[in-house]
Order: structure tokens, then sequence, then C-alpha cells
């Protein structure tokens, strides 16, 4: 399928700032000449996956007051910007973004529109899929677009397809195949990442609660395609039971911490599809919640609980019948949704071990993150190039959203991190800001696990982002300069953080500098489970 005819493109010039060309490094679009379209598709992930970062500036800025308006300013977007062209027969030409938009005005395929859309809608938290198609009966699939349910489970979906002159259009087909994409980010995502926003790697653990009743409060479709309170209720149910089963995925196998834990939510998973089952179990759970004495023993918080009462609301939901979800019903999913996320021991620890990781300014991070607090006009008090420390609060505020997105104290965030600034700097006489403090001290609980590992390779792959030594070259005073920029640039899978202050002081070069990753250690990335598994093909127009 093709593109009817040249269209006349807008300039685009103002998101010219939100594609950095200079990162293309004379990249070539990656080339495949295989016929499998399943290979090509398979490759589109991977390139997806990859540079979901490079819609992350722009994305945002087609968001609009509904998922409709949202989808339509995006294939506006795409259809308004991006002239057509046809790859080369027998060659599949794909583009990362960034690329896309350098050869918007030569042209693209359907292939390249893909990849450009779907990187956005992840950065929108949007699920989608990914559709090729089949036209006029014949064996091989000939087209690729894109489709987004118009919530969880409908059969009713948006069409978004550059290639035809029409939002919403689909070009009736004699077969189709569709692979899901749903956003890599934590609760309430991660700007640039993944968080989008910076895609941190770990599928589906701090995902599964997004969108909930997202439709109802957006006011979405009319009276029929509204959730109804019953709809809301199974919603809640599944994304718990998709929350327990990445939570087993991201728990490395040889914590002993979180080790009561696996084996209950095992145990609970086991009977979740028989309710009487499962509710006898979980109140054996919740007894032995509140008895417990510590995460090295027997259970102890408020998990188990949090699920049962959520349970309890949802099954309640389901049994109330048909009729239209009030808003308290949609804030109820979500408050049960943020409550089982910040009772649950993996993200207790993660946000323990990153509290601790900034107050002893683990790899210097807390010592650079801390100039992301400063004002603009502090930081030109202080002499700090202000282009780079703009980066700098960019990289923070990527670590506020995941930290929240961890349903974490933002202000325990914001000391831990000033303490550890101050200590970096003292330390390293790098330069200091005038004014900038914390609002106190902040305890530090049990932190050491490895599922804490992908957050702290992620940070430090933002870091990366910012010139440090520029940032400090405008400093007029040689004391404020630092020693040396030479800052910690890997860290291990197999790493795991300090549990205290005490254990770090006392195998300081042990955590501050580990060695390079051998033959032995577990990469122990935080992977969901309850992301779907997404199988491509497709022989592309």
């Amino acid at each position: 399928m093709q593109a009817a005819h040249q269209r006349t493109l807008r300039p685009g010039t103002e998101y010219n700032r939100y594609f950095n060309l200079s990162q293309l490094e004379n990249t070539n679009p990656i080339l495949l000449k295989s016929g499998d379209t399943f290979d090509t598709l398979n490759e589109m992930e991977q390139i997806i996956r990859k540079y979901q970062a490079d819609t992350a500036g722009v994305a945002p800025l087609l968001v609009g007051k509904s998922l409709r308006e949202t989808l339509e300013n995006d294939w506006n977007f795409a259809y308004r910007h991006f002239q057509y062209k046809l790859d080369a027969a027998g060659v599949e030409q794909l583009r990362r973004p960034l690329r896309a938009w350098q050869d918007r005005k030569s042209g693209i395929d359907c292939d390249c529109y893909s990849i450009l859309l779907s990187t956005i809608l992840l950065n929108q938290g949007i699920p989608h899929k990914l559709r090729k198609a089949k036209y006029n009966g014949n064996s091989y699939f000939q087209h690729i677009y894109i489709i987004v349910p118009e919530r969880i489970g409908s059969r009713r979906y948006y069409t978004i397809d550059p290639v035809v002159d029409q939002f919403d259009y689909e070009t009736p087909t004699t077969a189709t195949f569709d692979k899901t994409m749903m956003p890599i980010q934590f609760l309430n995502g991660v700007p640039g990442t993944g968080s989008g926003t910076g895609s941190l790697p770990n599928p589906g653990f701090g995902a599964e609660f997004l969108g909930i009743g997202q439709e109802t409060l957006r006011g979405l479709g009319d009276t029929e395609g509204r959730l109804t309170q019953a709809q809301v209720g199974e919603d809640l149910l599944q994304r718990m039971e998709m929350h327990l089963r990445n939570t087993l995925a991201a728990t490395p196998a040889d914590d002993v911490a979180l080790a009561p834990y696996a084996a209950r939510i095992t145990a609970l998973l086991e009977v979740w599809s028989e309710p009487a089952k499962r509710d006898t179990l979980l109140a054996q759970f919740m007894a032995e919640e509140s008895a417990g004495n510590g995460l090295s023993g027997t259970i102890v918080g408020n998990f188990f609980s949090t699920i049962g009462d959520g349970i309890k609301q949802a099954a309640g939901w389901v049994a109330g019948g048909v009729s239209q979800a009030a808003g308290w019903v949609v804030d109820k999913a979500k408050d049960v949704g943020q409550a089982v996320m910040k009772y649950n021991p993996l993200s207790i620890l993660i946000r323990n071990a990153l509290l601790l990781a900034f107050k002893i300014n683990l790899f210097r991070f807390a010592e650079r993150l801390g100039y992301g607090y400063a004002t603009e006009a502090q930081a030109a008090q202080a002499g700090l190039e202000v282009g780079e420390w703009r980066k700098a609060q960019s990289q923070l505020n990527k670590v506020i959203s995941v930290f929240k997105g961890l349903e974490g104290d933002e202000n325990n965030l914001r000391n831990a991190i000033l303490i550890g600034h101050k200590l970096g700097t003292r330390n390293h006489n790098t330069a200091t800001v005038p004014g900038l403090s914390g609002l106190g001290e902040v305890a530090t609980a049990t932190a050491g696990t490895a599922a804490a590992t992908p957050v702290l390779v992620k940070i430090m792959d933002w870091l990366k982002e910012v010139d440090w030594g520029k940032l400090v070259s405008t400093v007029k005073s040689a004391f404020a300069k630092p020693k040396n920029t030479d800052y910690q640039q890997q860290i291990p899978p197999s790493y795991t953080a300090p549990t205290s202050e005490e254990e770090y002081a006392a195998n300081k070069a042990k955590y501050d500098n580990p060695p390079a990753e051998g033959s032995s250690g577990l990469a122990l990335a935080l992977v969901g489970v309850g992301i779907a598994a997404l199988a491509f093909g497709g022989n592309q127009s």
C-alpha cells in the first residue's frame, strides 16, 4: 500500500529543538534484505525500545484533552511533517526517529512512520498495537500501521496511518496480524525514558496501574464507550495479578529479605483464579504480616493487607452491576494501585537503596544531581554554565519521577541528594551553590538489594548526558573547580548496593569501584512478565 500523492509539508522548525541530530553520528538506516516480515518486525521492536527517548521531548507537546485528540495530534504531526516515500524493492530501511526527522522531506516508508509513532505513544503512556495487513487476498503482508484500543480489552480502536490522508481511517484488509506495545515505565512515568521518557530496563514493574479508569476520567467517547463500575473492578483485579507476577520476575533469586514475600506471592498466584482459595490464603498472609517483625525475618508491613483491601473493593464493583463508574470508583482504583506500589517490599527496598546511594554520594550521583535543585539565578550566581545546568536539572527531574513512581517521598529524596551533594562538593572541591540546602536529615532503613541496580545503571546513563567539566568551566574560583571529572562510567549487572552507611564506609572501594563484569554474577534487570510477549512480522509498503 502506498500514499496517493506527494503532500505539502509544514516547516516544522518549532520542533527542531526536540530532535538533536548531532546524536546520529552519520549513522545510516538499518537495511534489511530478508523477505521474512517477522524478522522486520522484530528489528522494529528493538529500534522502538532502544530509541524511544528520541521523541521524549516532542511527545508531551502532542497530548490533548482526550485520547482521541491526542491520537489525532500524533497523526497530524507525522502526516504534516514527514513525506511518504516507498523503500526500494527488496530492501527495508528502518530509521530511528532522529533519522526519520532528518530524512522527513525526502520521505520515509510506513515502517518508519510506525517506529516514529510507536515511540511517541510509549512516551505518552499509551498502549497500542503494530498492525501488519494483507490486501486483496494476497498471501503476503504489504503494510504496517498502528491501532490504539479505546480502552484496555476493547475491540473498538483508533487507526493511526499517516500513509492515508485521513485520521482514524483503516483501508479494508483481508488479513491482519497485531503486535502489542506497552509503555515501559514506572507508575508516574519517567520523562524522557521509557518514563519514557528514558526507558528504564524494567518492562512492567510499576507500570501495571497506568491508565486505570483513564477513559472515564477524561470523558472519552459517549456513554457506551465509557468504563463501567464492573469493568473498573475487573481491570483492577487483572492489574494486581500482573503486578504480583512482575514483582516475582524482578526479585533477585538470592535476596534473603524478599524471599518470604516471593514464596507467598508464588502461592497466591497459584490460586488467583479461584477466589475462595485466594481469599483464604490471603487472610493467612495478612495475619502473618501483622505479626511480622522485620523484612529479614517473617513478613511485615501492609502489602498483603493492601492487596486484600483492593480485591474486596474490586469484587464489590464487579458484583454491583453495569452502572457507569462514578469518579470516586476510578479514584479508589488508583488509590489501591498506588498503595500496592508503596507497600510492595521490592519498592521499599529500591527506594531505600536510592536514598542511601544519594546520601553517601555513591558514584558521585548526588554531587552532580544536587546542582539541579538550584534555581537559574543561583546557578548563574555560582558561575555555573547555564546550558549544562539545564541539562543537569533535566536529569534530576527524571530521577524525581522514578522515585515518585516508586511512591517515594520527594522531600526525602531532596534531602538525601543535597546531603550527598554537600558531601561530594566538599570532598572533591567542586563548585558550591550558595543557599542550596535540604529540609533536614533523612533516615535510611534496610536498603541492599540487587533489584535496585537497573535503576542505578539508568541514572548513570542519564548523568552522561551532562558535560560536568563544562558545567563548572565558568566558575572563577580555582578552588571551586573539580580535582577531576573521572566519574565511574559503568555498573556491572550483578552489583548490589550497600545496606547501610556503616557497611559502605567499611567497604568504600568495593562499592565505589566495582570490577568489570566477569563470567559470574547475574544480570538482574527488572523484567516484568505481565507485558505481552511481542512477536512481529511483515513485508511493509
